[in-house]
C-alpha cells in the first residue's frame, strides 16, 4: 500500500492556510479598486473584511503594510 491517499487528504490544510494568510489579505487591494468604479455597500465589505480590520487595529506594522498595499491599487 502506498501513502498517496493519505498525503492527498492532508493537502487541504496547506491550501486553507494559503488562502487565509496570503490570498485573503491580498484580495483587499483589488476590492478597493473595484469599489471605486462599482460602489459596493459598505456593510458588505465590512462584513467580509472584518477579521482583517480587527487584525490591523491590534498590529501597527500590519496596518502600515495594508495601507501601503491599498495605495498601490488606488488611482
Amino acid at each position: 500500500m502506498s501513502d498517496e491517499p493519505r498525503k492527498r487528504s492532508r493537502a487541504w490544510i496547506g491550501w486553507t492556510a494559503l488562502t487565509l494568510f496570503v490570498l485573503y489579505p491580498l484580495s483587499f487591494g483589488p476590492v478597493v479598486r473595484f469599489r471605486e468604479y462599482n460602489p459596493v455597500s459598505f456593510e458588505t465589505m465590512a462584513s467580509i473584511y472584518l477579521p482583517l480590520e480587527l487584525a490591523t487595529r491590534k498590529c501597527e506594522p500590519l496596518r502600515r503594510a495594508l495601507d501601503w498595499y491599498i495605495k498601490l491599487w488606488k488611482d
